[in-house]
């Protein structure tokens, strides 16, 4: 399995990180059919080859996924993505 750590300290408040998480997740359910299963700020990521959790707290994101074999390839690509979108939501 190759894993994913994405953890970012945003400059919003609570609510405001959780929403930037949940676009996020809208993002990778969309492009890699991956499925959150929200409760309150924690979120439990599943999808073909991918496991994971999501936990915001204080504005804090934390995103770890599992990737199986056949996954593993877009590594890169998925944790840029992740990166990226924070990226711009910093710079706003």
């Amino acid at each position: 399995m190759t894993d994913i750590r994405v953890q970012r300290q945003l400059k919003m408040t609570q609510e405001q990180a959780l929403e930037a998480a949940t676009k996020v997740a809208d993002k990778l359910a969309r492009e890699y059919g991956v499925n959150f299963l929200w409760q309150g700020a924690s979120a439990r990521i599943n999808g073909p080859g991918v496991k994971g959790n999501c936990e915001v707290t204080d504005g804090n994101v934390d995103i770890r996924l599992s990737l199986g074999f056949l996954v593993a390839p877009f590594a890169a690509k998925v944790e840029a993505e992740i990166e990226r979108y924070f990226d711009k939501l910093d710079q706003e």
